[in-house]
């Protein structure tokens, strides 16, 4: 089997985590997500391919931006379908 070279700053450690952006950065809640989606919470997280720790830090914090757009990407959605806010 061929190795694929990742670039040294794509390498996550074990046990490290990404820095988390800070409150007044995440508008967008996480719950109008799983609103819109109405899957099961474990189904979400599984076809969004997130850990059940981000479902819950998502779900204290909120989502940045890029997050939102990400996710709602995953499920077929424009943000602004999900959230009315999206600029």
């Amino acid at each position: 089997m061929r190795r694929i070279k990742v670039h040294p700053k794509q390498r996550r450690l074990p046990g490290y985590r990404w820095p988390v952006p800070l409150a007044g950065e995440r508008p967008y809640p996480f719950a109008a997500l799983i609103e819109t989606a109405g899957y099961p919470l474990q189904f979400l997280a599984n076809h969004l391919r997130i850990s059940w720790a981000r479902i819950e830090e998502y779900r204290a914090a909120g989502l940045t931006a890029d997050e939102a757009d990400e996710f709602a990407g995953r499920l077929g959605m424009h943000p602004a379908e999900i959230w009315r806010e999206w600029g």
